[in-house]
Formats: C-alpha cells, structure tokens, sequence
C-alpha cells in the first residue's frame, strides 16, 4: 500500500470517527454555566456539592456562546469553543483532554467555519505533541511526526499541484 493511500484511508477514519462522536452531543446531557458550578483541585461541582456531569457553558454578556466544557463525573473530557462574530454558531476547534490526567491535551481538532476538519494535533499522555496533519477542504495536505516541540519522524506533504514530498527528521534536523 502506498504512502499516499495509506494517510488518505487515515484522514477518512479520522474525519469518520470525528463525525460519530460530533453526533453524539449533549441532547440529554444537564446544562450549566459557570456561575451555577464551580472548580475546585480540577474537579467541577454542582452547588450542592456533588460531581458535576454534563454540559458547562461560558456565555458573553450577549448571550454569544464562547465554549463548552463537557464534564463526566467532575472531569473536563473535552472543550468546544465557537468561532466569535457571525459564525459564532460555528465549532472553531474541539479540545479533547487526557483520561488519566485532567488538563493535558490529547489531541485537538481545528475546524474551518465550513465545519470541515483543518488540522488535527495529537499528544502523549505528558501533552508533547506528537503528530500535526494539516487538510485542506477536508484532504490530507500534510503531516509530521514531533518528539516534543521538535520535528522527529517522517514528514509528509502534498502541494497544490498533486506533488508529493516525504522527508525525515530526527531530533529536528533533517536527514538525507
């Protein structure tokens, strides 16, 4: 199998798998703001001071929303903030956070006010980013592996012209 299908069977999965889970939102899920919760050692309470499930929602002044927290048994999963102005009805990213440790990314999906997929970043369980792909109108354009804040791995890219470019990094220097 070449390179090429292989991250476009990629991108398919993880569009697909992004599209199941967007459909599963908070339609049963309890809502509340800020004001009605609050966060205390990481963990979100209701007022009578038990652990907080369901949606937690920061609003402007007019009524805007900004984002949501989506809360299981007082532990933040994942955050959607919303594009600001007129596509404020709009997902502008989806924060998901580390199971076993709360606050610690594990990946983070990037939207085009379309609604498609722009970029994806995915994180170890110490939040050091480990792989960026990069679409564009929901294709993979590009992708590169990270060991940290350094390029480590291979790295893939796909110009406008259909090109096709792969090279390799280890501790960020390139090799030939």
């Amino acid at each position: 199998m070449s390179i090429f299908k292989l991250m476009k069977w990629l991108a398919y999965f993880i569009v697909f798998s992004s599209w199941l889970s967007w459909g599963q939102t908070d339609r049963s899920l309890a809502k509340a703001s800020y004001d009605e919760v609050g966060l205390t050692d990481d963990l979100v309470y209701d007022a009578s001071g038990r652990l907080y499930t369901g949606v937690v929602q920061k609003k402007k002044k007019n009524g805007q929303l900004i984002y949501e927290d989506y809360v299981t048994n007082g532990i933040i999963d994942s955050t959607l903030q919303y594009y600001l102005g007129k596509d404020h009805d709009k997902p502008y990213a989806k924060y998901l956070y580390n199971p076993k440790k709360p606050f610690y990314y594990s990946k983070i999906v990037q939207y085009e006010s379309t609604g498609a997929i722009s970029q994806v970043e995915y994180y170890d369980d110490d939040s050091k980013k480990r792989l960026l792909e990069i679409y564009d109108q929901g294709r993979l354009t590009y992708s590169c592996e990270y060991k940290g804040k350094k390029r480590h791995g291979k790295e893939f890219c796909i110009t406008k012209a259909c090109d096709t470019t792969v090279v390799y990094y280890v501790d960020g220097k390139k090799q030939r």
